[in-house]
């Protein structure tokens, strides 16, 4: 059997038919839709599309995935610059190492109790009590779970999403609201101030967000809007914005990867900014994900606080993945469709396998998306399971 997944982020699909239209799949993470058209047994062709929502249509398969047998062909109609549509047949061999690891907790579970997920984890902080809050796909709900994966408090942003920023190191969050950033208390979700937050050249087009050393955060952005920068457009004009805890701008220092990245006629887009984090010194981390199979030029770019940069790290990447950086400056990357978590340390490199990660009654915790790293060093993942997990990277002592 051969598994459908997601063009942008390897999340399984799910599938459901449309009266009059046809059959769509829809990414159970990023919500991609695709139209899905069986042309026999054994191929299937593939376009994504907007489509009515998933309540208008008749559930196919389970939630997460479509499964069709045979040797699957994948063709892609419309424009070149849509990703397509993959189809797996199960997880390739590799030297990677799989790891004994022992979460201190897991926590979620499909639903709507308490402390569980009712959709896809959108956005993972934690503060610097330990703390996470996250939010999810098509969701304004806000749940907050405690350094020991206690269940704290779920409420409504108000909105139609909740986006979330940062956690402040005293706890507070930050979230992208209707009219700027709103500070909010992360138990109760009461407002507690709000800014303007930046102009529209900002708020239009910025893409990650991280925590700053100094108690604020930044906000990635590109300055004509877009998350992707096209080749006919020449090098980007990126820019890391600098903002205090009220959300007051403080600086934006760029560009980034525009002046590092050049246009490469044989490659007709830039990579994809796919993750952002900072470290304890400053030290600022982008990731970029080829859009095209030859570009070479995907890995982690490391720039410092004023937006030089520094080094490039190669990672073994195949899909959208996360980022996340300690105090210490060890840097963790995470990689949905290889079910890999990688930790970088100055010049050692080394790699989780987590195809096979199970906890008590069979449930999986592989297909790593967002993480995020706790104050003492240990890492946050959440998974395609609707999992949650805390362990310590096996042979680091626990702080």
């Amino acid at each position: 059997m051969q598994e459908l997944k997601c063009g942008r982020c390897g999340a399984g699909l799910e599938t459901y038919n449309v009266e009059d239209e046809g059959l769509y799949g829809r990414c159970t993470h990023c919500r991609t839709t695709y139209l899905l058209e069986e042309v026999d047994r054994s191929h299937l062709t593939v376009e994504i599309r907007g489509a009515p929502e998933p309540a208008q249509a008749k559930p196919l398969v389970s939630r997460r995935a479509a499964l069709i047998g045979g040797g699957a062909f994948v063709g892609l109609i419309g424009l070149a610059a849509i990703p397509s549509l993959i189809v797996s047949g199960g997880s390739e061999k590799s030297d990677r190492k799989r790891a004994e690891i022992t979460p201190k907790w897991v926590v979620g579970g499909e639903g709507a109790g308490p402390g569980q997920f009712r959709n896809y984890v959108l956005d993972l902080v934690i503060d610097g009590q330990g703390r996470s809050a996250l939010s999810f796909n098509s969701s304004p709900l806000v749940q907050l779970h405690d350094a020991n994966g206690r269940f704290v408090a779920r409420w409504v942003n108000g909105g139609k999403y909740a986006r979330l920023i940062a956690a402040l190191p005293g706890g507070d969050l930050i979230l992208d609201g209707p009219d700027g950033f709103e500070r909010r208390d992360p138990v109760s979700g009461r407002i507690i101030a709000t800014a303007p937050g930046p102009d529209d050249s900002i708020r239009g087009g910025w893409t990650r967000s991280a925590t700053t050393p100094d108690g604020g955060f930044a906000i990635y952005y590109s300055r004509d809007g877009l998350s992707r920068f096209h080749q006919a457009d020449g090098s980007p004009d990126d820019r890391l914005a600098y903002f205090d805890p009220n959300g007051q701008l403080i600086r934006a220092v760029g560009p980034l990867v525009g002046a590092v990245l050049r246009p490469d006629p044989a490659i007709a887009e830039f990579p994809r900014i796919a993750g952002l984090a900072i470290d304890g010194v400053g030290s600022v981390y982008l990731l970029l994900h080829k859009e095209e199979e030859y570009d070479t030029r995907e890995g982690i770019y490391v720039f410092n606080a004023d937006g030089k940069f520094l080094r490039k790290i190669e990672v073994a990447q195949k899909y959208l993945g996360s980022l996340a950086a300690t105090a210490d400056g060890t840097v963790y990357h995470s990689d949905p469709w290889s079910s890999e978590v990688t930790r970088i340390k100055g010049n050692q490199i080394d790699s989780i396998d987590m195809t096979d990660f199970k906890v008590d009654a069979g449930v999986d915790l592989n297909v790593p998306h967002e993480i995020a790293a706790f104050p003492d060093g240990d890492l946050g993942i959440v998974t395609g399971s609707h999992r949650y997990l805390r362990f310590t990277w096996p042979g680091v002592q626990d702080a």
